[in-house]
């Protein structure tokens, strides 16, 4: 999912009819296809084609998150600098699981929102990154 400089994204999922009791995600790539060859996703359009950018070629995986942003440090509309923090590592995958009740008829369509706090990703051991002299992790 890529999201927008208003901070919003958005994917469709199809989903068998049917009656859920939650929902459960991953956020990164699975140890399994992080270590697949890219030669084995050769549709243009699939999320891990060489050709959406995502392979890191220098240490055999991919990059499965990707921020990329600028900052302004006084508040007057001007970029101070920029942030680049991918990571791709089997360790940094995550499972999420939302339990609610989810019923799915035949030929609907549903929308449901998520709010994921991207602010978070910003601190390490409870203390905020300084994108000034950590702009850059890989």
């Amino acid at each position: 999912m890529k999201i927008d400089q208003s901070g919003s994204g958005s994917m469709s999922v199809k989903v068998p009819a049917g009656n859920y009791t939650s929902l459960k995600f991953g956020i990164g790539v699975p140890q399994e296809m992080n270590e697949a060859d890219p030669s084995e996703y050769n549709e243009a359009d699939h999320p891990l084609s060489t050709t959406q950018n995502t392979y890191w070629g220098m240490n055999s995986m991919y990059r499965f998150v990707m921020i990329d942003g600028k900052y302004d440090l006084t508040g007057d509309g001007t970029d101070d600098g920029s942030f680049s923090y991918h990571t791709g590592y089997n360790d940094c995958y995550r499972e999420k699981e939302f339990v609610m009740d989810f019923d799915f008829q035949r030929k609907e369509n549903y929308t449901y929102n998520l709010m994921i706090d991207l602010s978070k990703l910003f601190y390490v051991s409870g203390s905020m990154i300084n994108v000034q002299t950590e702009s850059n992790f890989h």
